[in-house]
């Protein structure tokens, strides 16, 4: 990568860069997606704009259109080239959902997650298996998964996307299912992720809640997530926490949820359930 970013930046002459800019040029690549693609976009864009590597890391979590625009006219100038990664996965992504109308959802559901390790079985108790091994075999299609696994101790494969594909991902489907406004897809994702959770913690299951664990760490921490729907995920997972002997961590998120709880006077059912998990976590 840092070979590819100084052939472009200072025609291959790396000698120009001193060791401290060589060191900071590393850094600012690691934090690009590791294809040949994002590294040559990234320099050229850098080379004739003159940002800062902060600023440029910055728009690219953004996604903003304007700076698509400018990505797509410094490639297309510098190689008569136009795709960028932000096109190429929202065209994959819309073929994706053309194909199937419950796609949309389950690629939302997936974008919210943490990129690793997504189970399978997650999936299948949100669609059918039918629909989601069509799903899979569409994320395989347009290469989207990343690595595949599987473990005699797991009633249940896994699997893996990008980081950047998930961004892109999460970016679109916001725009293109009005998220913001239409809560409805959101509500139904929180409660299959509820209902899988619940399986877990009935069954004991501490394999599986040690991939949930990540997965509900990340899903809370997505702004698209209201209180509500908070408040349905964080006592659950303070629960999967005191059984993977992380008291600490369970005390924290149980007291927060009944706080929370208790503020609005009227989830009576839910904060009956936050003291009892709270309950077994104090004894």
């Amino acid at each position: 990568k840092l070979d590819l970013f100084f052939i472009i930046i200072v025609s291959g002459i790396s000698e120009k860069y001193t060791s401290d800019q060589r060191e900071e040029a590393n850094t600012f690549l690691k934090e690009i997606p590791p294809f040949p693609l994002d590294v040559s976009i990234a320099a050229y864009y850098l080379k004739m704009t003159k940002v800062s590597y902060e600023k440029y890391l910055e728009h690219v979590k953004d996604h903003h259109q304007d700076f698509a625009a400018v990505q797509e006219n410094v490639i297309k100038e510098a190689s008569d080239y136009t795709k960028t990664r932000y096109g190429i996965i929202t065209l994959s992504l819309d073929n994706i959902i053309k194909t199937n109308s419950d796609f949309s959802s389950l690629l939302l559901f997936i974008s919210l997650l943490n990129d690793q390790n997504i189970p399978r079985d997650l999936l299948n108790a949100y669609k059918n298996d039918i629909i989601v091994d069509k799903f899979i075999y569409h994320l395989k299609k347009y290469s989207l998964i990343t690595r595949e696994s599987t473990s005699p101790s797991l009633t249940s494969p896994l699997f893996s996307i990008h980081p950047s594909t998930q961004e892109v991902s999460l970016d679109y489907l916001q725009k293109k299912l009005d998220l913001r406004n239409n809560r409805e897809i959101l509500n139904t994702i929180v409660k299959a992720m509820g209902t899988y959770i619940d399986e877990a913690l009935n069954k004991e299951n501490t394999l599986k809640m040690k991939f949930l664990a990540a997965h509900m760490e990340h899903m809370l921490g997505q702004s698209l997530m209201n209180l509500s729907m908070r408040e349905s995920l964080q006592g659950k997972l303070g629960h999967i926490y005191y059984y993977l002997n992380d008291y600490s961590k369970a005390k924290d998120l149980l007291e927060k949820t009944l706080s929370e709880l208790k503020g609005q006077g009227t989830e009576y059912e839910k904060i009956a359930e936050t003291l009892m998990y709270l309950g077994d976590v104090y004894s």
